[in-house]
């Protein structure tokens, strides 16, 4: 997935483009590349954005503070423009009907990598509980959850791991 280039007929079509200055930049580049190139569908959840630009940070170690300092500026730019990808911006608890912006920091990044370490739905669920219902993300904003886009509305799936199974299945992540 890292290194994606615009196809030729596209590059044709744009001219010549601006470079990207430094790795932020760039791995928003191949995010966006990504989503012209259908990896992304629109609304895709804020955990599948993270996911792929993890991915786009390659073999670089989140044991590194500017490794982690980075993937935090890529996700704040990502959730400050959101037209870059057209994703939610906000993540849905898994408990109630409210849906959350997170703070983009340390904890969402430490609670992500242990979910992708281990893919455990206990690890997925802790992401996906808002400040009322326990969970350690502070939240920006909250606000009623909008009609559901996955089909997971909390009192349609009653097992965690089914509900992260289902999530993790719809995108592919």
């Amino acid at each position: 997935m890292p290194g994606r280039r615009i196809p030729p007929d596209i590059m044709g079509y744009l001219g010549p483009c601006r470079q990207p200055r430094g790795f932020v930049e760039k791995v928003i580049e191949q995010c966006v590349l990504a989503k012209l190139e259908g990896e992304l569908t629109d609304f895709a959840p804020l955990v599948a954005i993270m996911q792929m630009v993890t991915e786009e940070f390659g073999s670089k170690s989140f044991g590194d503070p500017k490794v982690r300092k980075a993937w935090c500026r890529v996700i704040e730019r990502l959730q400050a423009d959101t037209s870059l990808l057209e994703h939610n911006r906000f993540i849905a608890c898994r408990r109630c009907h409210q849906e959350f912006e997170p703070v983009v920091g340390e904890t969402l990044l430490t609670l992500f990598l242990q979910w992708r370490e281990g893919r455990t739905p206990q690890d997925l669920v802790a992401i996906h509980l808002c400040p009322a219902c326990g969970g350690r993300i502070e939240a920006k904003r909250t606000r009623p959850r909008e009609a559901d886009r996955d089909g997971l509305e909390p009192e349609t799936v009653d097992e965690d791991e089914e509900w992260a199974d289902g999530l993790v299945e719809e995108y592919d992540f």
